[in-house]
């Protein structure tokens, strides 16, 4: 690869930033911190510029933000055209009718005579 310009910086409680021409373009904490700075430690420059190539991923895509939930994908297409408005909402009445009783007697009360 060509000349990179990643640096980093360790901080207490094993927090890293990686930093990209001096601006620093992502923050590792926790066990993935640790992990990492242990890393760098034990390599040298060029290995050091493939870690924070590969902990990076391709962040001036914009694809940095991975952990964020997606957009839900939209609805499938109803017939309408793009950009058409959406149909009056049709009002519902309420049924009042009641089922029959699962027992085929009837809803009313009879004596029985």
């Amino acid at each position: 690869m060509g000349h990179e310009t990643f640096g980093y910086r360790i901080h207490k409680g094993n927090v890293v930033r990686i930093l990209w021409e001096g601006r620093c373009v992502m923050t590792l904490g926790g066990a993935r911190g640790k992990r990492l700075a242990g890393k760098l430690a034990e390599v040298d420059e060029e290995r050091v510029q493939s870690l924070l190539r590969r902990v990076t991923g391709n962040f001036k895509r914009g694809n940095e933000r991975r952990a964020s939930p997606r957009r839900k994908p939209p609805p499938p297409d109803s017939g309408r055209a793009h950009g058409a408005s959406k149909p009056e909402p049709v009002a519902r009445v309420a049924d009042t009718r009641r089922a029959a009783p699962a027992d085929g007697s009837s809803r009313r009360n009879h004596q029985d005579s």
